[in-house]
């Protein structure tokens, strides 16, 4: 009669030994061996904590309607040959009046995808000007409010400087590009701080004309964070001038991208992430020493006493 197999169990075996013999010894060097293998594995791999994380979020930007505006011009009778107009009534009460030229202005955001966030920013500036006056340069400051709320809560103004000259005269300039997220330092899970929330405040208190490279060396040297357009991404369209067209045209078109941010996770995070990489490395070094364990109370390379379910054997090594 053929038959089959109706239980299958494994036979359990005990090695026994007193705690001050060669045995104990070997097999508490073993397990030391097991704790700190897969601790200077990974230690000395990638490190054991993991202080900076990177992650994609596609940040919450709004334009503050906020602008500075400093154009250059030629054959012109304006002092100094520049055009120049902001949002704030305070600054323009302080400049020489004959250089104040209030541009009409349009905008809008654009919401594609319908997630909350506004993809992209459209911005026309009509600035007058007279027949005599050619274009050689343009200066724009535009100034939005950034927040990202993922993975960390935080928030700031941000300034975006568009720049452009020309020998050739211009009816308008067209700017296209991408917001690029700079930082010098990792974001941190903690609220932030306060001080990167009233640049353009800071600014209007400051403005100089004549000090334009310090209002971009105080925001992008003496700040951790801030915005600015990717180089990758920018392009800059020059149109020929128009005699028929008594304004400038400034056409400005900024899309709210995807970034990469770098920030530091909270220790919870990092505790997660070591106990997965040691644990990792652990099984492995766990099958490695039990494996050698058996080999060597196999072999008998030490006083045992085998104990095998009710049957015991003495063996000893000579």
């Amino acid at each position: 009669m053929s038959q089959i197999t109706v239980l299958t169990r494994n036979i359990q075996i005990k090695y026994l030994a007193s705690k001050f013999s060669k045995a104990s010894f070997y097999s508490t060097i073993l397990w030391i061996i097991n704790i700190l293998y897969p601790w200077m594995i990974v230690y000395h791999s990638d490190g054991l904590w993991r202080r900076v994380e990177l992650y994609w979020e596609q940040p919450d930007v709004h334009f503050r309607f906020e602008i500075i505006s400093l154009i250059h011009v030629s054959n012109s009778s304006v002092p100094g040959g520049k055009l120049f107009w902001t949002s704030c009534n305070q600054c323009n009460s302080r400049i020489d009046q004959r250089m104040i030229r209030v541009p009409s202005i349009t905008n809008f955001e654009n919401d594609l995808d319908e997630d909350g966030k506004y993809d992209e920013f459209h911005m026309n500036l009509r600035i007058p000007v007279e027949k005599n006056e050619d274009i050689t340069g343009v200066q724009l400051f535009l100034f939005f409010n950034y927040k990202l709320q993922e993975k960390v809560n935080f928030q700031m103004d941000s300034l975006i400087y568009l720049e452009k000259w020309t020998n050739v005269p211009a009816s308008s300039i067209t700017f296209l590009g991408d917001i690029k997220f700079n930082q010098k330092e990792p974001l941190s899970a903690k609220n932030f701080p306060p001080k990167f929330l009233n640049f353009h405040g800071e600014i209007e208190e400051k403005l100089d004309l004549s000090k334009v490279n310090e209002i971009l060396t105080h925001y992008h040297r003496k700040r951790s964070y801030s915005t600015t357009l990717s180089p990758s991404s920018l392009r800059l369209v020059n149109y020929a001038n128009d005699p028929t067209d008594d304004d400038f045209q400034i056409n400005v078109q900024l899309k709210y991208v995807n970034d990469l941010f770098q920030y530091t996770p909270s220790i919870w995070f990092m505790v997660k992430w070591a106990w997965i990489q040691y644990f990792s490395v652990f099984i492995v070094a766990y099958l490695i020493v039990r494996r050698i364990k058996v080999w060597i109370f196999d072999n008998r390379l030490a006083d045992t006493l085998v104990v095998m379910e009710n049957y015991a054997h003495k063996y000893v090594s000579f």
